[in-house]
């Protein structure tokens, strides 16, 4: 599992800013597979699509149009 940056989401109703990690690359390595199709893998965590604002309390989606800014957390450890 390889960890990709941070990306960041704005509340549509009162502009908060919050957060989701994401995966550069992962695999299904010792996954547990269950016969209505979900498959728990430790090596390839699942990211909520949907969020409560903390500030507000309203849920949105986190998709591209909420999305504002992308944030690598290595910094600058991975320049080659």
């Amino acid at each position: 599992m390889e960890i990709g940056p941070n990306l960041y989401y704005k509340c549509p109703k009162c502009g908060q800013t919050s957060f989701k990690e994401s995966l550069l690359s992962g695999n299904n390595s010792g996954a547990k597979y269950f016969s209505d199709g979900k498959m728990i893998a430790p090596m390839l965590p699942e990211f909520p699509a949907i969020i409560k604002c903390k500030n507000c309390k309203t849920f949105y989606w986190l998709n591209d149009e909420n999305q504002i800014d992308e944030s690598d957390v290595f910094g600058d450890y991975y320049e080659w």
